[in-house]
């Protein structure tokens, strides 16, 4: 009988917080909220119910071509933006793989007391 060779055990990517590289879409993030403060919005959000392959989160304004912030990593979920009190914007989060897939926008308005 052959011994049995040592396996290679994956390593997280370079750069990641111990994410494999995950070759699908991610899921959306869930239960984004906007809470307005004296000229300030913040918005707050978490992770896909399974959160497999989420490298980092991203957070669009007014379109969904207009990126305001990443996240360095997916343990960050909270973004909080300067705002003209009484005003309101249109704000979309996605989640980012480690190989750059994103999961879809989610939209929410945000607004400032």
């Amino acid at each position: 009988m052959r011994p049995l060779e040592p396996m290679s055990v994956p390593q997280p990517s370079p750069g990641t917080t111990g994410v494999f590289n995950y070759r699908g879409v991610p899921s959306n993030p869930r239960n984004l909220l906007a809470t307005p403060g004296k000229g300030k919005c913040v918005l707050t959000w978490s992770a896909p119910g399974d959160a497999r392959g989420v490298d980092r989160y991203r957070v669009y304004l007014d379109k969904e071509s207009n990126l305001a912030f990443s996240t360095q990593d997916n343990l960050a979920t909270q973004f909080s933006l300067q705002m003209d009190s009484g005003t309101a914007r249109m704000a979309y989060v996605s989640c980012l793989s480690s190989l750059g897939r994103e999961s879809n926008k989610v939209p929410i308005l945000l607004h400032a007391s």
